[in-house]
């Protein structure tokens, strides 16, 4: 083998590798959805801190929905996408809904999931607990 083969093949094995170092992002694709279940996924109510403050809540856990375009012709990656991703993350955890959500943009789509654009959503699956309310807020004078 001459330098140059060895080359290639440095650059082959290297190139081929790069394209593995960095993960597909976590996404289902809602079309393969059963009815059912996309209607319970879309049940999955977004709440601001407002709506809630006379309800008890746990949080369960952060979740993260991300919607993502890798290719040249696949579909764009949008907000709606990226929180029916974190509603169906909230559902499988048993969640009745989502508080905190927070979408962005990166600026540098392909740092964290292979995508050529990616939107996140990340925010709070919480459940409520049943039959129990907040005293309301004390005015202040």
């Amino acid at each position: 083998m001459t330098i140059r083969n060895h080359t290639i093949i440095f650059i082959l094995v290297t190139g081929i590798s790069a394209c593995n170092s960095v993960p597909r992002a976590p996404s289902i694709k809602m079309d393969d959805l059963p009815p059912e279940q996309l209607n319970a996924v879309r049940a999955v109510k977004l709440y601001n801190q407002a709506k809630i403050t006379r309800q008890k809540f746990a949080i369960l856990k952060g979740i993260e929905g991300v919607s993502c375009k890798n290719s040249f012709w696949g579909r764009a990656a949008t907000k709606r996408d990226a929180i029916l991703q974190a509603q169906y993350v909230a559902q499988q955890a048993g969640a009745d809904g989502i508080i905190n959500l927070q979408c962005e943009v990166p600026r540098n789509p392909s740092a964290k999931y292979d995508c050529s654009k990616v939107v996140i959503c990340t925010g709070d699956a919480i459940k409520f607990v049943a039959g129990e309310t907040r005293d309301p807020p004390v005015p202040v004078q």
